[in-house]
């Protein structure tokens, strides 16, 4: 038999829609009654309302319709990782991210380490206050161009820009898709508690970037030490420097394009709560505009465009494959059952403990829903009530699921993000897993002493 040194992503995603297939036979299916809330026209779930239906098994024509369903789900991030793509492409064709790149490593020479502070704040900064999580797959090729221009490894890309997005996103005080949801199903005050909040994810930034730091200058003093030293990972935006530029006045042109594409995507998302349909737009706009002020002309710009799209491929369809497990657990009916289950767990439990075991629970329920406002809006009608007769504040229940819910973002294979960004990074989810499970180690601990010291202060009380 022949032996895999990595599982391919795509067999990965469809061995997991077929697992979860055979669930829909195994496990009883069961649904919560939800409501539309007339305000805010969200889906909630009605706590208490929780019954068992005749099973919905998923047969073997769902099955396979599962991935076009992913696909049609997932349209949004599919085409918002072409169209970045294709933006990439053009930059590279013009020459401005090569010559931009060669000036940026020759003034940091011997000092690469520094850089990583920067870049990830830089992205913790967005993650947190501008909530792009899902536009972080966007910059995934920037962080690897960069990351490998500096001798580093395609692990530390992702670092410099999953890990510094989401270590910001996660713990943010203001995101309105998770605490923002999550107050309002618990009536408490939006972004109450923002001062504990803000400390927290301050500390989780802090811890990630140090052990982002730490990995690379290890990967810069052994390169043979990398997580993916064995794998002769290349991409289609790989760069020569050797054959690189000096920087001209057209490049600064560029540049000044890509820096107010830059701003108006911030502005936007704090301002309009644009997501990544809007950036998406802007993308298309900046490609257009940094072709033509690059000199590309109209023809050079679209077979440009057409390639970078080309070269990302893989990483785009791998998003749909994710979504397609969900529509199977929705389809079999046995998602709602499954949070049932461990909400039972959860009763008459002491505090302290409650409040680890929703951590807990949450994480497993995270590895179902990869949405934040999905899971707010599945979740937290439950986790309120056993909160509030276990002794819980809101505040505690309501950071119990923000740990969860954030914290498992890297290492779900159910999610679209994730699972494009190491497509497109071209490192094994495998791999990845060796790498992240020591930072999720170090995050739970930040999440038990934070919960143990909010349960014992009262916190929001």
């Amino acid at each position: 038999m022949t032996r895999f040194k990595e599982l391919n992503p795509f067999v990965l995603l469809s061995a997991l829609i077929i697992v979860m297939s055979a669930l829909s036979y195994v496990v009883p299916a069961g649904k919560y009654e939800r409501v539309i809330q007339p305000e805010t026209k969200r889906t909630m779930v009605v706590p208490g309302s929780f019954r068992y239906t005749a099973r919905s098994p998923v047969g073997l024509s769902d099955l396979f319709l599962s991935i076009p369903k992913g696909m049609v789900n997932a349209a949004v991030i599919i085409f918002g990782i072409f169209i970045s793509a294709g933006a990439f492409r053009i930059l590279e064709d013009i020459g401005t991210i090569n010559a931009s790149i060669y000036a940026l490593v020759q003034r940091v020479r011997g000092r690469e380490l520094l850089l990583i502070p920067v870049i990830m704040i830089a992205f913790a900064v967005m993650g947190a206050v501008a909530s792009m999580a899902n536009a972080v797959i966007i910059f995934i090729p920037l962080g690897i161009v960069i990351a490998q221009s500096l001798k580093f490894d395609s692990v530390v890309g992702l670092g410099l820009v999953y890990l510094g997005c989401y270590a910001g996103f996660n713990t943010s005080p203001v995101v309105p898709t998770s605490v923002g949801i999550a107050h309002q199903i618990g009536q408490l005050p939006i972004f109450s508690g923002a001062l504990v909040r803000t400390i927290i994810c301050l500390i989780t930034v802090l811890v990630t970037i140090g052990y982002v730091w730490r990995y690379a200058a290890r990967v810069k003093k052994d390169p043979s030490r990398s997580l993916v030293a064995d794998l002769n990972i290349t991409h289609d935006f790989d760069i020569d420097l050797k054959a690189s530029r000096p920087m001209g006045k057209r490049d600064w042109w560029v540049l000044g394009v890509v820096g107010l594409t830059m701003v108006s995507l911030v502005f936007g998302a704090v301002e309009y709560q644009w997501d990544l349909l809007e950036i998406s737009a802007l993308f298309v706009a900046m490609a257009v505009v940094t072709g033509l002020v690059g000199g590309l002309g109209p023809n050079k710009l679209a077979n440009s465009f057409v390639k970078g799209m080309a070269g990302i491929t893989s990483g785009a369809v791998i998003t749909g494959f994710a979504y397609a497990i969900q529509y199977v657990l929705q389809k079999g009916m046995i998602m709602d059952t499954i949070i049932h289950f461990l909400s039972g767990f959860l009763s008459g439990l002491p505090a302290t403990v409650a409040a680890l075991g929703m951590y807990v629970a949450n994480c497993f329920i995270a590895l179902l829903i990869t949405s934040g406002s999905g899971q707010a809006a599945a979740v937290m009608p439950i986790m309120f009530p056993i909160g509030d007769l276990v002794g819980l504040t809101r505040q505690v229940t309501t950071q119990a699921f923000l740990f969860a819910d954030g914290f498992m973002n890297g290492i779900t294979p159910t999610s679209g993000v994730l699972m494009a960004c190491l497509a497109i990074a071209k490192v094994p989810f495998g791999r990845w897993v060796r790498f992240y499970l020591p930072l999720l180690g170090l995050w739970t601990l930040i999440a038990v002493v934070t919960l143990v010291l909010g349960v014992k202060f009262g916190w929001g009380s």
